[in-house]
């Protein structure tokens, strides 16, 4: 890191902490230049003569110190371990700024050292909602999307006018956008979107399958007049159920603006589920929900009551019974099946966030147009972010 100017981080989230983390750039001279001394190792060495990887119990401050370990995990580059809580990260970090670091955010850093897109995809990871979607997002950030991106750009940098070119480019775009669906919701979770008439449990049958009373059940009809997310995991998948406004004819506005509602959600749902009381005759609304959304997933609710549909109930209908507490493994199974019909292969290669699934889509698109140079851009959009154009000279300068 010889020439890079110190700059100062903070790695760990703001609040109370046992621990917190502070990564220093180029500071190992500049503490150890410092008079009279602002780190105080106890082995009595500069912070320059200290050990690769080796650490070091120190003070830190001058007339009130405080315990510190440092690591030095490379010549330039060290890390500052002190009480969690933002009393004492802060006044380390005055001390660096008065000794000379610049502070910056722990994602401008990485952006630097790392690149923009691992950048990205470490961020990702951290917004991870469960282990499983964290393993799956760990196998992506550990620069293998970075190595596929950067091979296809450095292809791009050819000549592209053979079909066997033409097709191997396509069949390597078209794998990465495979699973992106499946990619993007391992951070944003899918859309479980519960609807029927009135009083059929909807709100009863999320609270069971949330296992807490999230939403308000009453016996009125009508209750539920906004859609109302709620978030858990089935099977280790991130989903948010969202309870709707009950569909029926009425003359009330508040009342068909939430249906109207409704109909928003269900239209944009990763999965519909629609509820039906199986224990009251079909009526019109019913049929008419059934009719406009018939790949949904089916509920025949209040099973533990006498049936009264009959041969009217669609085949496939899932009997559960919110009370009884009947049926509900078999329908989060389901929802699971909808929604995650493949997992992808541990080799497998996808993007992540929107913003990756978009530059691969522009990519696709432009290379089946014979676009080529629209094609490389829109990888270098993908790999640098805003900084793509100073890279758009040639395959040399891709991060190593």
């Amino acid at each position: 890191m010889a020439g890079a100017s110190p700059k100062a981080c903070i790695l760990t989230p703001p609040g109370r902490g046992a621990v917190a983390t502070i990564r220093v750039v180029a500071g190992d001279s500049v503490i150890d230049a410092a008079q009279p001394a602002v780190f105080c190792a106890n082995n009595g060495r500069a912070v320059c003569d200290q050990q690769i990887e080796r650490i070091v119990f120190g003070r830190w401050g001058r007339s009130v110190s405080e315990d510190v370990v440092l690591c030095r995990l490379e010549p330039g580059l060290l890390e500052i371990h002190c009480h969690g809580g933002d009393s004492a990260v802060q006044r380390i970090m005055a001390d660096l700024q008065r000794l000379g670091c610049q502070p910056e955010s722990w994602r401008d850093q990485r952006v630097r050292r790392a690149g923009f897109l691992e950048a990205e995809l470490q961020e990702a990871l951290q917004q991870a909602p469960t282990l499983q979607t964290a393993a799956a997002l760990a196998q992506q950030a550990d620069g293998r999307l970075q190595r596929e991106v950067d091979q296809l750009i450095v292809g791009l940098e050819s000549t592209a006018d053979s079909s066997k070119f033409t097709q191997q480019v396509s069949l390597r775009l078209d794998a990465l956008i495979h699973h992106s669906r499946f990619g993007r919701h391992l951070i944003q979770p899918w859309r479980v979107v519960f609807a029927g008439r009135p009083n059929v449990g909807k709100s009863s049958l999320i609270n069971v399958l949330l296992g807490y009373a999230r939403s308000i059940v009453f016996d009125q009809p009508g209750t539920t007049r906004d859609a109302v997310g709620s978030d858990t995991a089935f099977e280790g998948w991130p989903v948010r159920l969202i309870d709707t406004a009950g569909l029926r004819p009425t003359g009330d506005d508040l009342e068909r603006a939430g249906m109207l509602r409704t109909q928003q959600e269900l239209a944009t749902a990763d999965c519909r589920v629609l509820v039906l009381d199986a224990s009251q005759p079909a009526l019109p609304e019913d049929v008419e929900l059934l009719n406009t959304w018939p790949s949904s997933v089916i509920v025949a609710h209040k099973s533990d009551q006498p049936p009264a549909w009959g041969r009217d109930l669609p085949s496939g209908a899932l009997r559960v019974s919110s009370l009884e507490k009947t049926g509900v493994c078999d329908l989060e199974r389901v929802i699971v099946e909808r929604l995650v019909p493949e997992t992808p292969e541990r080799e497998a290669v996808f993007p992540v966030t929107d913003r990756q699934a978009a530059c691969l889509e522009q990519a696709r698109q432009s290379a089946e147009d014979g676009a080529w140079d629209a094609a490389r851009n829109a990888l270098l959009q993908l790999r640098y972010g805003a900084r793509a154009e100073s890279h758009s000279s040639g395959a040399s300068t891709l991060d190593s």
